[in-house]
């Protein structure tokens, strides 16, 4: 309870500074990132919790206070930081691993609006920087790259779609095709469901993965919206059950 006091002051003393403008565009909770970026001199916040169960691997897998930072620099660019939070694992064997996880930092680029048959396209790159924890972080600097897609398919439904490559060294350096498809659909005006599959094609030895999600957003107001989802993997080596919710910010 006290600590459920403390979140709902901290969210009514910000309330006066967040955005009265046009609704938040959020890269959470889905997989798919938007091809949006904010504003310069704006700062936007997302934040939250994510569990995961991977048979498998035997391992259960709890993130409290991921969070992503976007800010605005110049028209069409925003610069990213982002921190995995604190990690808690533990396998079916009984043994526990905790502590911070990852950072990464990176920068999306908007390139053009939709235009008929054209989508709405921005890029994405970003590299992990692995400050974790031993037995949670990488202990790897991987880079990705993405291009981003959105298209409207009426007044109350959107497509987005990812595609590009993600390095991941493990053994050997592994490369994946990482790919994401969003179908989101606007319920009423603040509330927004999607569905998605997301995963990672392996290249050469690695392994495909490939999974399923699915959530709703709530935009509060301009300035503050609400998230949560659920998924499950259908392939050996992805994550069996995915499940999280969270908040999104904007400043000011």
């Amino acid at each position: 309870m006290r600590r459920t006091g403390v979140i709902l002051a901290f969210v009514f003393l910000l309330s006066p500074l967040m955005s009265s403008g046009t609704p938040i565009a959020s890269d959470r909770p889905k997989q798919a990132q938007s091809s949006s970026v904010v504003d310069p001199g704006v700062v936007q916040i997302e934040a939250g919790y994510r569990y995961a169960d991977d048979d498998e691997a035997r391992l259960e897998r709890s993130t409290f206070g991921n969070v992503l930072v976007r800010i605005g620099m110049v028209p069409n660019v925003e610069l990213r930081a982002g921190w995995d939070g604190y990690v808690y694992q533990e396998r079916s064997t009984g043994k526990v691993k905790d502590g911070i996880g990852d950072a990464e930092i990176g920068s999306k680029v908007y390139l053009c609006p939709e235009e008929g048959a054209r989508p709405e396209l921005a890029v994405l790159g970003e590299l992990n920087l692995p400050l974790g924890a031993d037995g949670i972080s990488s202990d790897e600097a991987d880079p990705v790259i993405l291009l981003l897609a959105s298209q409207s398919l009426s007044e109350f439904s959107t497509l987005h779609y990812n595609l590009g490559i993600r390095w991941e060294k493990r053994d050997d350096t592994d490369s994946y095709l990482a790919y994401a498809v969003a179908w989101a659909y606007r319920l009423y005006p603040e509330v927004t469901a999607y569905a998605e599959l997301f995963g990672d094609i392996g290249v050469g030895d690695a392994e495909d993965r490939h999974s399923f999600d699915i959530g709703l957003t709530y935009d509060y107001s301009h300035g503050l919206a609400f998230d949560a989802f659920i998924g499950a993997g259908f392939s050996d080596d992805a994550e069996d059950v995915i499940a999280g919710f969270g908040a999104t910010i904007r400043l000011p």
